[in-house]
């Protein structure tokens, strides 16, 4: 039978000091940290600001176009430092998106909500930059940088525009495709599966499909003929 040395002193988890409740709460996961600090008052109150950003860079690292670069790191200082509350209609800008943030927990989650909707808006089509590859041949595109074209869509969204070709009509349809895309090759298909609740019409070409990529949240538009991805700022 082992004898509790009676020097030794159980001491409740909201006795500890601050920095150990926070060196605790920086091996959690996002959820796992609002639950913690949500199971009493003394962890509510506990600055893990620090930890957030942490959580965000680490979080950002393989998306392009959230990545928290020291750069953008900066400007969000300045910006914070400035309390310039201009909003920024470019969605493509990290900072432009949280422009009226002010924490590092909201600005993990409103990114969070950006980067991993599966639902393509017309805004996505008129501001971000968009590359389109031919794959007819079967031996072209699938992305190859060397083989993509620049394309942008009008500030309308009526129209892509692409080089050596007249505008070309444009509508974002908010229904089921009338085909499957089981036609697509499993190349072209990204690593998400398309979406069943909207499509890209382009002129009188066959229906576009929709997904995202899970791998660098950029969006991938493709019928059997071109395929186009957009393209943060790296």
């Amino acid at each position: 039978m082992v004898v509790p040395d009676s020097s030794y002193t159980m001491v409740p988890f909201l006795k500890l000091r601050e920095e150990l409740t926070l060196y605790i709460a920086s091996y959690l996961q996002p959820f796992d940290l609002l639950r913690y600090q949500c199971t009493s008052k003394e962890l509510s109150t506990l600055d893990t600001e620090p930890i957030w950003e942490k959580l965000c860079e680490k979080r950002w690292k393989t998306w392009p176009r959230y990545r928290l670069t020291e750069e953008r790191r900066n400007e969000i200082i300045e910006q914070n430092n400035n309390n310039n509350d201009n909003n920024n209609d470019n969605i493509d800008n990290t900072v432009g998106l949280l422009s009226n943030t002010s924490s590092w927990k909201e600005r993990y989650f409103i990114i969070e909500q950006d980067a991993t909707r599966m639902e393509l808006r017309s805004e996505d089509l008129r501001h971000l930059n968009w590359y389109l590859c031919f794959v007819i041949s079967g031996i072209r595109g699938e992305g190859l940088s060397g083989d993509h074209l620049s394309v942008e869509f009008t500030i309308t969204g009526d129209y892509l525009l692409v080089p050596g070709y007249p505008p070309l009509p444009t509508q974002l349809i908010h229904q089921a495709t009338p085909t499957t895309g089981n036609h697509i090759r499993q190349t072209l298909r990204g690593d998400q599966p398309f979406s069943t609740t909207q499509y890209l019409a382009i002129s009188n070409f066959p229906p576009h499909f929709i997904t995202r990529k899970s791998s660098d949240a950029e969006w991938l538009i493709v019928n059997e003929n071109v395929m186009m991805v957009s393209r943060g700022v790296i």
